[in-house]
């Protein structure tokens, strides 16, 4: 009886053991399995992030294409705009320079006439009627004579007698004789009962006047005004 009782408790011990192996390898086998799902699960993760940041990484580098191509494209109209700009300053400046040549040039064109001016009956020179005033002197002048006859016409011809007399009349308003004098232009004055002329001194050019003159019936010329120049427009 006794060897029975002992056998049926080794089965029941063996049964025991056999159960508790079987929970054992579910345990671990399910252990197992949930770390396959946890590592496949961090693998496909990790496999989705990479493709998003070298899209990321390849947006980066477009946007800065992008931003670099905008910079020199404003670089050069930056470029193209102060060209622009510097251009009508350039010729701004040639047309002073050009506008100072000319004004020299028409400076020093006119001639000297100690004498022999324009024979031109009726002609009136330019540069006298552009040239600025400083003084304006009327004097208590008289007529100066004359050998001419009545009807007067007045003859603008050195070699003619009228020359000689109103280059009288000149120095009378000068008070200065022919010699300390360069007559720079004689000529009408606008009628032929007036005459004008520019004189300056010899001893300063620069020094130069516009002397009127007027006839008088049977008397001859008698200096009206005498103008100081501020410029002689003949130097």
């Amino acid at each position: 009886m006794s060897d029975q009782t002992n056998q049926g408790l080794n089965r029941a011990e063996v049964r025991k053991e056999k159960k508790k192996n079987m929970f054992l390898n579910l345990a671990i086998g399910i252990v197992a399995l949930l770390i396959v799902v946890i590592s496949a699960s961090m693998f496909i993760g990790g496999g989705d992030d990479d493709p998003v940041a070298v899209d990321n990484d390849n947006e980066a580098e477009e946007n800065l294409d992008v931003n670099e191509n905008e910079e020199e494209a404003n670089e050069q109209n930056n470029g193209e705009n102060e060209i622009e700009e510097s251009a009508p300053e350039n010729n701004d400046d040639s047309g002073i320079e050009e506008e100072s040549d000319n004004t020299g040039a028409d400076s020093g064109s006119a001639d000297i006439d100690d004498g022999s001016s324009s024979n031109n009956e009726g002609t009136a020179n330019d540069d006298d009627s552009s040239a600025e005033t400083a003084e304006v002197t009327e004097g208590d002048w008289g007529p100066i004579g004359t050998v001419q006859e009545e009807p007067f016409t007045a003859v603008y011809d050195r070699d003619h007698v009228n020359w000689d007399e109103m280059v009288r009349a000149l120095e009378y308003a000068m008070n200065r004789s022919e010699d300390e004098m360069i007559i720079e232009w004689l000529g009408n004055g606008g009628d032929h009962q007036t005459a004008e002329g520019t004189v300056s001194l010899r001893e300063n050019r620069s020094e130069a006047y516009q002397i009127t003159l007027s006839w008088v019936e049977n008397e001859g010329w008698m200096p009206v005004t005498k103008e100081e120049l501020s410029t002689n427009p003949y130097q």
